[in-house]
């Protein structure tokens, strides 16, 4: 009975680290310069930019699969990161293509990661979903 107690107090731990980490990559994205881009935005040709959202997408990648590979309880939230990974990656692929499209192609990816926190919201409550880029201020208070 004790050995019970103990693997079910566990598993919540487990369970409650899982969307811990989950909230704190939906928290990073909230807070990328990269998605805060206008809905409305069109052809760009500006490289400096470019690259610095390629940098960031590729950090929210980077993070979105550790955040997977370290998922040991909440596996029903492993395929919505996993794909959340691929669009990173497609983006990626889309860039490199067309380049002064880097902008349009952010702001499609920010709307398909944003629907994939929707999908974990649902799954695991207590999850705050925040849109990307949401948590960006133009000018931060201090600064003002």
């Amino acid at each position: 009975m004790g050995l019970r107690i103990d693997h079910v107090r566990e598993r919540r731990r487990s369970a409650e680290r899982d969307a811990r980490l989950i909230q704190n990559l939906i928290d990073r994205l909230a807070s990328k310069r990269a998605f805060s881009h206008s809905s409305d935005v069109g052809l760009v040709d500006d490289s400096e930019d470019r690259e610095r959202c390629i940098a960031s997408v590729l950090d929210a990648r980077r993070r979105t699969a550790r955040v997977c590979d370290a998922i040991e309880v909440r596996e029903d939230a492993v395929p919505l990161l996993r794909r959340m990974e691929s669009d990173c990656m497609a983006h990626l692929n889309h860039v490199e293509r067309l380049e002064t499209r880097y902008a349009m192609s952010l702001i499609r990816l920010r709307d398909r990661l944003y629907e994939a926190e929707q999908a974990l919201g649902r799954i695991m409550t207590g999850l705050e979903v925040a849109r990307l880029g949401s948590r960006t201020p133009s000018t931060p208070e201090w600064l003002a």
